[in-house]
């Protein structure tokens, strides 16, 4: 027994060596572009690829490529008729959102963009997910093995010649796919309705309701303090999913109670990054900006957060 165990660690360890070496390693010409439009686009400046080409000295082709990649990464955003922008890598917004946060910003520079997911979280949404596919596990069991009668009623209910099996497979994956819809369906409404953006000079817009657009507004100077909580459930949701979450706190001056975003991805560097609009500074940004584009690639490893800061 003690023989298998140690084996399985060997191939585990043999295999992440290889996938680190292998898969997750940079592309040199990715990366070469990357660096370039890091320390010269920083700044929300439109580049065309022929412009990158022409700077770097390489080949259309190859440059439009790795582009092509960065913008897959969401690393890089094409608006129509406006050319490419260097997206912030802290920001998460569909090309339709991006556009709009300009548009509302009046042309900042946004420093972060994303949405609150409170629903994944959520114990309601997530009991809820999973009483769908439990339900429907429970109910073949018991057409399976026929107890209480349900087998004899499903069969009832079947032409002559079908098979049961099939049916309750049948009925078990409907249960996964319907509550992959509920998920997509809250995807969707909190992507399209609770964003959240940070600009250099606009501070923060946010959106209030379901049928907001950003009219949610905390000016640079009414920043008071910034708090990050992670409770346990954003925690087990860091430590097993890949882009870590938790609520950034912002007490603003003049108002009793602090406004709080929920389940926003990296919260720890959108408190760096209030802070630094608060403080007037924005080194941070400037010096972990190609990190951070990095770890949206995949090519560093991300750890997660602690608890609780104090205020």
């Amino acid at each position: 027994m003690l023989d298998i165990i140690l084996i399985a660690l060997v191939g585990f360890a043999v295999g992440f060596t290889l996938a680190w070496l292998f898969f997750v390693r940079p592309d040199e010409i990715t990366l070469k572009v990357l660096d370039h439009l890091v320390s010269r686009y920083l700044d929300e400046r439109t580049f065309s690829v022929d412009k990158i080409a022409q700077e770097l000295g390489m080949d259309k082709k190859v440059v439009e490529k790795a582009i092509k990649k960065l913008e897959r990464a969401g690393i890089v955003a094409k608006i129509p008729k406006r050319g490419y922008f260097l997206q912030d890598p802290l920001v998460f917004l569909s090309p339709k959102d991006y556009e709009k946060a300009l548009r509302l910003t009046k042309d900042d520079n946004i420093l972060y963009g994303a949405y609150q997911a409170p629903y994944k979280v959520s114990l309601a949404y997530i009991i809820a997910q999973l009483f769908v596919v439990i339900l429907a596990v429970v109910f073949s069991a018991f057409a399976y093995f026929n107890i209480f009668g349900v087998g004899d009623m499903v069969r009832g209910f079947l032409p002559e010649n079908a098979s049961l099996e099939l049916f309750l497979l049948f009925i078990i994956a409907l249960a996964i796919i319907v509550a992959d819809v509920i998920n997509n369906f809250f995807r969707w409404l909190t992507r399209e309705r609770y964003s959240v953006i940070v600009g250099f000079y606009s501070g923060v817009s946010y959106d209030v309701s379901v049928t907001d657009e950003l009219s949610g507004k905390i000016p640079r100077g009414a920043i008071a303090n910034v708090d990050i909580n992670v409770n346990w459930i954003q925690k087990l949701n860091n430590f097993f999913g890949g882009v870590p979450v938790g609520d950034v706190i912002v007490y603003v001056r003049g108002r009793k109670t602090p406004i709080v975003f929920r389940s926003v991805p990296y919260p720890r560097e959108l408190y760096y990054v209030l802070r630094s609009i608060q403080l007037g500074s924005l080194q941070w940004r400037k010096k972990h900006a190609r990190t951070l584009a990095l770890w949206r690639m995949g090519w560093f490893p991300f750890y997660g957060y602690g608890g609780r800061r104090r205020r």
